[in-house]
């Protein structure tokens, strides 16, 4: 009884000391309703260029309810992005950030700005790149700005819900399959 006490409390000891080294943990995965990625993401009236599948759920393994056919507009309604949380250690002094620190990165926004999470708190941080840029959005690209890097590529998908010429509304990440604005 007495080992079994002894391994929780090391065990307690272990989390506690964690979260008061990094502060709160971290969503490993987040979904950003309602997000639309990137400069000039915009929802509303979309054409179709490609043939493409609406599921019913925001899920490649969700039944397929619809398609959209070439030539027709369709409704963007909404979105969501889908993002597995990116590592960023920041490198120089920045703001309220030091070197060491640890910031989580989700959501794109554009113009080099990701939702993040610090401390236990989302906020939106201009990062100095993007996920597009000829880094492959690893790492920032004007040296006098950098204060960070990211650890890896930034990994997230992006499903749009839409409304096809039929009335079906569906969910794709056939977005590349649209031109957005409609005609």
């Amino acid at each position: 009884m007495t080992l079994r006490y002894l391994a929780c409390l090391l065990f307690l000891l272990t989390v506690v000391s964690r979260l008061n080294a990094e502060g709160p943990l971290h969503p490993s995965f987040f979904v950003d309703d309602g997000a639309c990625p990137g400069e000039g993401c915009s929802y509303g009236r979309w054409k179709v260029k490609k043939e493409t599948v609406l599921r019913a759920q925001p899920d490649p393994k969700s039944k397929v309810v619809s398609k959209c056919r070439v030539g027709f507009e369709v409704a963007a309604l909404t979105g969501q992005v889908h993002t597995a949380a990116g590592k960023f250690k920041v490198k120089k002094k920045h703001e309220d950030f030091s070197p060491g620190d640890i910031i989580w990165v989700y959501t794109y926004l554009g113009e080099g700005f990701f939702k993040v999470w610090f401390n236990g708190n989302f906020s939106e941080q201009d990062l100095g790149f993007s996920p597009w840029g000829g880094s492959a959005g690893s790492r920032c690209e004007v040296e006098g700005y950098c204060w960070g890097e990211l650890e890896q590529e930034l990994k997230f998908t992006w499903w749009v819900q839409v409304r096809n010429v039929d009335g079906v509304v569906g969910w794709t990440l056939e977005t590349n399959n649209f031109r957005f604005g409609g005609t």
